[in-house]
Order: structure tokens, then sequence, then C-alpha cells
């Protein structure tokens, strides 16, 4: 369900706050148009990674979003004089609407991987362990490239998450 409705505004949202960013670097001093889209690039994937990992965005996020459900269970009954009376979401829709961009959206998720016993493609972990520079021999069994998920599980951890949100894949 992801890619199909939810990628799109994500992609959406980051083209927004990235194009804002910009308007206002660029109120300060022009860019040439190879920095202005290197600079794009940049805070598009800031963006992006911290999906995964920021602990603050995280928790003013929830801060927000509780200060939201109180003020909505305070002042519910503002749809009295519209077409759907009932005060209840239309069929198939959750209580909790999607938010672009959300931090640490994907951080649950990809912490559910750690209760697996089996991993369909061992390889994308793999790789993302090497990207990250972990040494082959946290991950591999002993004189293999084969994934050991057992010593992979016990990777899954906040220093990942840490070393996600710094890996920067621009260059220097």
């Amino acid at each position: 369900m992801y890619k199909e409705v939810h990628e799109p505004m994500d992609i959406a949202e980051s083209e927004k706050r990235g194009e804002e960013a910009i308007a206002l670097q660029e109120s300060q001093e022009p860019l040439e148009e190879n920095a202005r889209a290197q600079a794009l690039k940049k805070h598009k994937w800031d963006l992006l990674t911290r999906m995964f990992y920021d602990p603050e965005g995280a928790a003013s996020y929830a801060h927000k979003h509780e200060q939201e459900k109180r003020q909505e269970a305070k002042g519910g009954d503002n749809r009295l004089n519209t077409p759907n009376t009932s005060g209840e979401p239309p069929a198939g829709l959750g209580d909790d609407k999607y938010t672009a961009l959300t931090p640490e959206y994907w951080k649950k998720p990809f912490l559910d991987i750690y209760d697996l016993h089996v991993l369909k493609m061992p390889r994308v972990l793999q790789a993302l362990f090497y990207l990250l520079k972990y040494d082959r021999e946290q991950i591999a069994e002993c004189g293999t490239n084969k994934l050991d998920f057992k010593k992979a599980k016990s990777l899954i951890n906040d220093d990942l998450f840490v070393r996600m949100s710094e890996y920067n894949p621009l260059g220097a």
C-alpha cells in the first residue's frame, strides 16, 4: 500500500519542503543551477532519512499528534451540519491518517525484522550493513560471504539507525 498511495505523498511533500528551504537559502544569496540541484537533493535526503531516525522529531510529532487528538476529543462535534453527520470515518479508513514524512515512520517495521527467523532477501540487509561500513566478520559466517542472520539481528539497534542518518550518499 505504501508504494502506490503514500510514496507519491512523501515525494511531493519532500519536493515542497525542499523548494521552500532552497527559496529561503536563495533569498540570502542566489545559487547556481548545479548548486541548487545539489542542495535540493541533500535536503530531500535529510527529510527521507528522518523517517528512520529522528528522536527529537519523533518526540515533537508525538506531542503534536496527542494535542490534536485531545483537541478533536474536546470539539469533535464540529461536523454536525455536514452530509456525514455520523462522526465516523468512511468505511476502510483507520483512526490514524497518514502524514507525509512522519519522523521514525519506518523504524518500528524495520525493528520487526529482529523477530523473524528467516529472511527472504538477505542480500539487501547485507548490502545495507556493508554500505554503512560494518565489517564482514560482524555480519557474515566465518570464511564466507554468506549473511549470518543471527549476527545481523544483533546489529539491528539504535547504532544502525544513527549510521543510516549520518550516511551521506552525495559525496563529501
